[in-house]
């Protein structure tokens, strides 16, 4: 059996809650925000990140923000899914 959740809703949120430095959250808001976390890192570890906004150029920068928006979004949908964020691309 896979363990890679494929939809948002799938997270239990019956084990309650989960204390992160937000707070209290529920365990399929901090499921999103850590996929979208590490999909982002696939493309753009820190310290590419850095390099893109320290020295490159305005087009690289505008590309490495929308990616990273994009993801932002799809973190913040109540019914997001793993297929959904595959398809955001840099």
């Amino acid at each position: 059996m896979s363990t890679e959740m494929k939809f948002y809703s799938d997270v239990q949120d019956d084990i309650g809650l989960i204390v992160t430095d937000k707070g209290l959250e529920r365990p399929a808001v901090v499921w999103a925000r850590d996929a979208c976390a590490a999909y982002i890192h696939r493309y753009y570890p820190v310290h590419v990140q850095l390099n893109v906004l320290r020295t490159g150029s305005e087009d690289e920068r505008k590309k490495m923000s929308v990616f990273i928006d994009a993801c932002r979004v799809w973190s913040n949908q109540k019914s997001a899914t793993s297929a959904e964020l595959e398809k955001i691309k840099p």
